[in-house]
């Protein structure tokens, strides 16, 4: 058969299709190239990724959300996500709208009861092979909700940090204006002093039946009551004013003893009336060795530590107990060149696999999680100590602390 055309001129043709299917073929190849890298950086990242199709089934998903699924990849793709919706923090309704209108979702703080976690969750409309897809991915943000909650708290801590210790200051100052004229009462009815003698005689009053009805209606009592009351409330103040200096403190050696007995100070006077808390009620035993030697440490570090301990021991003692069987026991000794503390009681024990996690800070419980991470953080990081948890042959809970009279003190 003759052609329409030259034959030399069928060559050019042959050749620009030729160019034209090895760019096709060449740019075929650079997609799936980048598709293959899409893929494989899909399944490099922690966050969750799902692409579903306009009938709702899963098209693509990574290792990540296979994972989250908690079933077989085989299993997941090409069905449905209803089956397997009840595992998302977000309705599927949600998804089914943005296919319809192509529109993009933002769904910030989401809290998964199921997993115990917090998600931000970007629904985007995308078209994949040139049909309509919905793209989902879920990123887990509950460590940085929980830094900002830590955050939040800590200005708000430093804040009230700052006006209580001008309150405490505030109440110093009549309280020690109180002790003074508590003194100054006592010295004037001391039936000794000739001063007060000489004054009662030119008022024709007798000083030894002065002291007698003082004595007889207890004035005398009631004085040094006033004074004791006072005395303590004046070591609770000092207590307070070390407490919220702890920032600017220094190593240097303290008596582990003293540093606990402050803190039980503390504790004494921390109650909470809604929960019926009182460390008060709790018979406490001391068992300290008087030849413990004294620890380099930041003492007053080291006595919030203790002082977070106690009160956690004290509410689970008291959640199973009534006040008169509330019972703790304090032992302080020394041994391999450590100093060993141990807290025993009859509360709630805590098993040596629960302790770091509770000891992790929490959403739930924000002030125990918060103060009994610090309390870990104190002894194992500052100090390079251990905290340990046992169950005695009693049944009853056992915290041992462990501090290292030599180590590596920064700076």
């Amino acid at each position: 058969m003759q052609l329409p055309w030259p034959g030399w001129m069928l060559l050019p043709v042959l050749l620009a299709l030729a160019v034209v299917c090895y760019l096709f073929f060449k740019k075929t190849r650079e997609i799936n190239r980048l598709n293959q890298n899409n893929a494989n950086l899909l399944e490099q990242i922690s966050d969750i990724f799902l692409r579903i199709d306009s009938q709702g089934k899963i098209v693509a998903l990574n290792q990540r959300a296979v994972d989250f699924f908690t079933c077989p990849r085989q299993q997941l793709m090409g069905q449905s996500l209803e089956p397997v919706s009840s595992a998302l923090p977000f309705d599927l309704d949600i998804v089914h709208q943005a296919l319809k209108d192509q529109k993009e979702r933002y769904l910030d703080k989401l809290f998964d009861a199921h997993h115990d976690r917090i998600w931000t969750v970007k629904i985007s409309p995308a078209f994949h092979q040139t049909r309509p897809t919905i793209s989902i991915l879920m990123k887990d943000i509950t460590e940085g909700v929980q830094m900002e909650s830590l955050i939040i708290k800590k200005d708000k801590l430093a804040t009230l940090s700052r006006v209580t210790t001008s309150m405490i200051h505030e109440i110093n100052n009549p309280l020690a204006s109180i002790l003074q004229n508590m003194q100054l009462l006592h010295n004037r009815l001391n039936p000794q002093l000739q001063k007060n003698r000489l004054a009662a005689d030119n008022c024709g009053i007798s000083m030894e039946k002065m002291e007698e009805y003082l004595r007889q209606r207890k004035v005398d009592k009631a004085i040094a009551a006033v004074r004791e009351s006072a005395r303590r409330a004046a070591r609770v103040i000092e207590n307070l004013i070390l407490f919220s200096t702890q920032d600017v403190e220094k190593e240097a050696f303290h008596s582990v003893s003293t540093l606990l007995e402050r803190a039980i100070e503390l504790a004494a006077g921390d109650f909470d009336l809604k929960q019926q808390y009182d460390f008060r009620h709790i018979t406490l035993a001391r068992n300290y060795d008087p030849a413990l030697p004294t620890l380099r440490c930041h003492g007053l570090k080291l006595q919030q530590a203790f002082f977070a301990l106690l009160r956690f021991r004290a509410e689970q003692i008291l959640r199973t107990n009534a006040p008169e069987n509330a019972q703790m026991t304090l032992s302080l000794e020394s041994g391999d060149n450590q100093i060993h503390l141990r807290i025993e009681d009859n509360g709630v024990p805590v098993p040596q696999t629960e302790l770091i996690e509770l000891f992790r800070p929490g959403l739930r419980k924000p002030n125990e999680g918060l103060g009994l991470c610090a309390s870990f953080f104190i002894i194992n990081k500052i100090h390079g100590g251990t905290l340990s948890s046992e169950i005695n042959s009693d049944g009853h809970s056992l915290l041992i602390i462990e501090l290292p009279l030599e180590r590596l003190v920064d700076g």
